[in-house]
């Protein structure tokens, strides 16, 4: 394995560092994670709302992912930096690994006071952009609530569609195939 392909290391993270308008997109590396998880200093740098309920978990499958390797291939999260003033803004990532049919799903959030200013548009491409040069991958989805607009317009204008309604709940998975 070569050391850009070693989750974790310095060549890691500068491989895996996404530029996207005013933030950069930052992958969390297993110390980061657990400084979140433990609640150090880090969790001071998030914007108001940035660090909301889901990101411990999150955390724990970026842990889970360096540790095994899986982080290697694909990243699990990255944090949404503000360029401006290093403030964490967002998150956004895969929800693991991609399945044996090539399939990896995707997740983001962004703090409320900056949603509706492009930030999440531009983040949310730059990943979709990153994880279609990962060799093997053939479709990227992502999940979101059949009622916020914003989110579903977010995916259409990168060229997701809806695929399915998900049983029992409110929510549409969309689409968008590599190949």
């Amino acid at each position: 394995m070569t050391q850009s392909a070693v989750p974790d290391s310095a060549d890691w993270q500068r491989r895996w560092t996404i530029e996207a308008g005013s933030v950069t997109l930052r992958p969390v590396t297993r110390r980061i994670a657990q400084a979140v998880v433990d609640g150090e200093a880090i969790t001071r740098t998030f914007e108001q709302g940035a660090l909301h309920d889901r990101i411990p978990q999150a955390m724990g499958f970026a842990i889970r992912d360096i540790d095994s390797g899986a982080a290697a291939v694909l990243p699990t999260v990255w944090l949404v930096v503000r360029r401006a003033d290093g403030q964490i803004v967002g998150d956004l990532g895969t929800h693991g690994p991609a399945d044996s049919e090539g399939r990896v799903e995707i997740g983001y959030s962004l703090a409320p006071s900056l949603r509706g200013q492009g930030i999440g548009t531009a983040a949310v491409a730059a990943l979709v952009r990153r994880i279609a040069a990962v060799p093997g991958i053939r479709q990227i989805t992502a999940v979101t609530g059949a009622q916020n607009a914003a989110s579903r317009r977010l995916l259409e204008r990168q060229g997701f569609r809806v695929t399915d309604q998900l049983p029992d709940t409110d929510e549409v998975r969309y689409t968008l195939s590599l190949c």
